[in-house]
């Protein structure tokens, strides 16, 4: 048995590992530590990680390694996908909180232009384009259509 410590590239993160010799399946590399995160579950499972009968978790490595040299690179890929992984993660959350917070400040200017706008249907200004007191209400205003005249209404059937 190995043991190995792997601090990832971008100096953010540290990991730990038991390396053991097992005459049926090679060199198996451990999971013994690995940084804890608390946006995630400390048990979920990251790509190309396993657990063993007796419930530790491995690197799943599709190959079989002969030498302690494969066994320690392939810690330390998986180390740095694994940091990989959860930056990827951890940025996706915080896009989604973001999304959140901008739909929620959206929703907010909404509600407050619509008590706004409530508000003011209660008020009445005298002025153009607005009746006043006694003034008989005219009816709804007619807008010809460009392609459209009177006489093209007359021509056509009435129903029944």
């Amino acid at each position: 048995m190995a043991v190995m410590a792997y601090r990832t590239r971008d100096g953010l993160a540290d990991y730990g590992f038991s390396i053991d010799y097992q005459p049926s399946m090679g060199w198996r590399v451990y999971i013994v530590f690995r940084p804890f995160y608390q946006s995630q579950d400390d048990g979920l499972l990251l790509p190309y990680q396993a657990l063993d009968g007796d419930k530790r978790y491995y690197v799943d490595w599709s190959g079989k390694l002969d030498s302690l040299g494969d066994a320690k690179t392939v810690a330390e890929l998986w180390a740095e996908l694994a940091q990989g992984y959860r930056r990827d993660q951890e940025q996706k959350a915080f896009r989604e909180e973001r999304e959140l917070i901008e739909r929620y400040r959206r929703d907010q200017k909404r509600k407050k232009a619509a008590s706004t706008d409530s508000d003011r249907l209660g008020e009445v200004e005298e002025g153009e384009g607005t009746l006043q007191a006694g003034e008989p209400d005219p009816g709804p205003a007619v807008i010809p259509h460009p392609r459209v005249s009177a006489e093209s209404f007359d021509a056509l059937p009435e129903s029944a």
